[in-house]
């Protein structure tokens, strides 16, 4: 696992071993999905911040304040039905339904590791899958706009077929300077950070389908998740200036 510092926050990369076995799994799948509806898989924005002409996913919530740990959300004010812990799974809008069962069984081992990195007690048994899993295949000209995932703790993406160089990147970008970062990418890696940072992908530009498996998990009695991970940080900074 490595990890590359964007803005304020951490970002970790682990290769998956199983990426693939996991693409023998569900690529097929996938492709059948997109070439009878070549659109994003249909359930992949009810799991963001993202709705065009419609509320934040917090009522009230300024989301250009989102990595400040002074701007506390009160649960009691999420929206339900923007929410994917409680939201339905969508599954049943897919032409052709994926059953995620064995993936998480996989990522689930990657997710363990990387919040016993964080140094912060968290354990196998401290976290869930914030809903489920869902999918985006990008043909050319497809995107995904500016959004977070407010509401959980972390955000994990498996670049399942991503061409280096070719295919557009994520792009995380700063609230307060409007500063663009994208980590170095490679096919087969899980990408994981926290849920308030913002982020986009632009425009596939080629002709090949760019295809990735995304989730949000939620670390369970811990409010201050953020803030402990920031006052690390503060710490871990300020020490190395000796």
């Amino acid at each position: 696992m490595r990890k590359e510092k964007i803005l304020a926050p951490t970002i970790y990369i682990e290769q998956v071993k199983e990426s693939n076995s996991l693409k023998g799994v569900y690529l097929e799948t996938f492709l059948r999905n997109y070439q009878l509806n070549p659109n994003l898989s249909k359930d992949w924005n009810i799991h963001t911040d993202f709705h065009k002409n419609s509320k934040p996913l917090v009522k009230g919530y300024d989301y250009s304040e989102a990595d400040d740990p002074e701007n506390e959300i009160n649960s009691s004010e999420y929206n339900p039905c923007f929410d994917n812990r409680n939201a339905n799974n969508n599954q049943d809008t897919l032409i052709e339904p994926v059953d995620f069962d064995i993936a998480s069984k996989v990522y689930s081992r990657y997710i363990n590791n990387f919040l016993s990195s964080l140094d912060l007690g968290i354990g196998p048994n401290d976290w869930e899958f914030a809903g489920d899993l869902w999918y985006n295949v990008y043909g050319k000209g497809q995107l995904a706009e500016l959004h977070t995932h407010i509401g959980h703790s972390f955000s994990l993406v498996h670049f399942m077929k991503f061409e280096k160089g070719l295919h557009s990147p994520i792009v995380f970008v700063d609230v307060w300077s409007g500063d663009e970062f994208s980590p170095d990418i490679s096919e087969g890696d899980l990408l994981m950070f926290p849920s308030h940072i913002k982020h986009k992908v632009p425009p596939n530009a080629i002709e090949d389908l760019r295809i990735s498996i995304a989730f949000n998990i939620f670390v369970k009695n811990d409010p201050d998740l953020e803030v402990n991970i920031k006052k690390k940080q503060r710490v871990a900074r300020h020490g190395s200036r000796g």
